[in-house]
């Protein structure tokens, strides 16, 4: 099977808009996905199984927030780019909020995209709460890591792989709004 190398750099620069690995663009690990044949079935993962605003303040809440962010950030299609894009911004706050907003995908961008026949599927794998915490006076803040399988699909050629995501949520109000995320390999 041959990849049109001409054509992942431009794919490359897009999908790191969602930190999405395309093949075999990730440098930010050792690991390299593997090269498949055609595309495997569509995942059964709803695009945003559950609205961040619409959850409460308890632990599983944030859980269920961070899923839902991790999933928006990681899954989409040409066609869901920008509604993804646009579920990230409303389900985050400060600073990563601000980068968010200024980073909305052009029409070209999807286009592109389009073009390229791109998309990520994901798997969800699991959600784990890796701490909590109130300062004193402060904004109750939540630590989730959450594990997805990705398949990532250029024209004929799919890739797979785990992603281990890191996600910082602080309490707004009654919701869980994602202040940090940090994809990892």
């Amino acid at each position: 099977m041959r990849i049109d190398r001409r054509r992942v750099p431009l794919v490359c620069l897009t999908a790191a808009a969602v930190a999405a690995p395309v093949a075999g663009c990730d440098t930010a690990s050792e690991q390299k996905p593997t090269v498949l044949g055609p595309r495997p079935a569509p995942q059964t993962t709803p695009a945003y199984p559950v609205s961040p605003r619409a959850t409460t303040g308890n632990t599983v809440s944030a859980l269920a927030a961070a899923r839902a962010y991790a999933v928006a950030a990681r899954a989409w299609t040409p066609e869901t780019y920008l509604r993804q894009w646009r579920r990230q911004v409303s389900g985050s706050a400060g600073s990563l909020r601000r980068a968010l907003r200024g980073s909305k995908p052009t029409g070209p961008e999807i286009a592109r995209l389009r073009a390229d026949r791109a998309r990520v599927d994901v798997t969800v794998v699991s959600v784990t709460p890796a701490g909590t915490a109130t300062p004193a006076g402060g904004v109750p803040r939540a630590s989730v890591v959450v594990a997805l399988d990705e398949t990532t699909t250029v024209g004929s050629a799919s890739a797979r792989r785990r992603t281990i995501s890191r996600i910082e949520l602080a309490r707004h109000g009654r919701n869980w709004l994602v202040v940090g995320f940090e994809p990892a390999a």
